[in-house]
C-alpha cells in the first residue's frame, strides 16, 4: 500500500445550523477525498438551499437516525482530489500516526 492507495473521507455531524455544517464541509474538501454531511432525518429539508454549494463543492449529505439505527444517503459526496496537497498530506500523517499508536 502506498499514500497514494489511501483515501480520507471527511464527515460533518451536525444536529442543526446548516450553515455551519456547509461551511466546515467546505473546509474539509482541502485534505479529503470525499466529504459527507450527516444529520438527522428532519433536517434534510433545510439543506435544499444549499444544493448548489453541495454539487458545486462535491459534498454528500446524508441522515442517521440512531434511535432506529437507520441510515440514509440523501446525495453522495463527489470523489476528487483535495484542493491542497500539504493539507492532504498533513491529515494522512496525522491520521497514519494516531493509527500505530
Amino acid at each position: 500500500m502506498t499514500l497514494q492507495d489511501i483515501e480520507i473521507w471527511a464527515f460533518e455531524l451536525k444536529l442543526d445550523k446548516p450553515k455551519r455544517a456547509v461551511f466546515q464541509a467546505q473546509q474539509y474538501r482541502s485534505f479529503a477525498q470525499n466529504v459527507l454531511i450527516v444529520v438527522p432525518p428532519s433536517q434534510i429539508p433545510l439543506y435544499s438551499k444549499f444544493s448548489l454549494a453541495l454539487r458545486r463543492w462535491g459534498i454528500g449529505l446524508a441522515s442517521f437516525e440512531p434511535t432506529l439505527s437507520e441510515f440514509q444517503l440523501c446525495r453522495p459526496p463527489r470523489l476528487s482530489q483535495p484542493n491542497s496537497r500539504h493539507q492532504q498530506a498533513y491529515a494522512m500523517f496525522q491520521l497514519l500516526g494516531a493509527a500505530t499508536e
